[in-house]
């Protein structure tokens, strides 16, 4: 009976956790904290959340989520963007296109982004193989520099998330 569907990280804490009714089931007690002069970005990313709390001497002063950011950006004009270089454009539509042709790959929970050559993933994906994978895909392709993969390990398949 236990194997059914069964999944190694399938833990007990998790579960409560997902589908807990109170504060206190689903809260987190570690909580990620930044100052008004932390970079946001690197703090979401690395502590794999979606919304941060911003102190001021030990003060709430706000709340910052990934669609904040992403608003602030969508409202600064076009001017105000860094133009992309064409060989960046180049070099994510081939990896992108080598990728999709791959099922441990999936495009669907990660993000790759170009700038001067230096290939950045962002997301989930099913297993350290496929990390690596990702990071000979992008050394494969002419005008990649480096290749610097900060995409975590899910505990579910991709196509879970």
């Amino acid at each position: 009976m236990a194997d059914a569907g069964w999944r190694p990280n399938d833990v007990p804490d998790e579960y409560i956790k997902n589908h807990g009714s109170t504060a206190k089931k689903v809260m987190t007690v570690d909580i990620a904290k930044i100052t008004e002069f932390t970079f946001i970005s690197e703090t979401l990313e690395k502590r794999k959340i979606k919304r941060v709390p911003v102190v001021k001497e030990g003060v709430l002063v706000a709340i910052v989520s990934r669609a904040n950011i992403i608003q602030a950006l969508i409202s600064k004009g076009e001017g105000d963007l860094p133009k992309v270089d064409a060989s960046n454009q180049e070099i994510r539509s081939k990896l992108l296109q080598e990728l999709d042709q791959h099922a441990w790959a999936s495009t669907a929970t990660m993000n790759v982004v170009v700038n001067d050559g230096v290939v950045l993933f962002w997301g989930f994906v099913e297993s350290d193989e496929a990390k690596e994978a990702l990071k000979l895909a992008a050394e494969s392709i002419s005008g990649v520099k480096s290749v610097k993969n900060n995409s975590g390990v899910s505990a579910a398949p991709p196509y879970y998330i």
